[in-house]
């Protein structure tokens, strides 16, 4: 027997936007706890650009090379 969910396609968050969290995270939080002079522009771009490669995967939106 399969499970209620079987037939839905797994939800998977793409490495790159894994990586750019990853990143945001680890800047984000030595930022607060050492108090590192790093602008606030940087963990915003890392963040923007994690949220919309996860939204591209969950809309399914590709880039394909021409």
């Amino acid at each position: 027997m399969t499970g209620a969910n079987s037939s839905l396609p797994a939800q998977r968050t793409p490495a790159m936007a894994k990586i750019f969290l990853a990143l945001f995270l680890v800047i984000f939080g030595l930022n607060l706890l050492f108090g590192l002079n790093i602008p606030i522009w940087v963990t915003g771009v890392l963040a923007l650009v994690a949220g919309i490669l996860i939204l591209m995967e969950y809309f399914r939106v590709t880039v394909a090379k021409k």
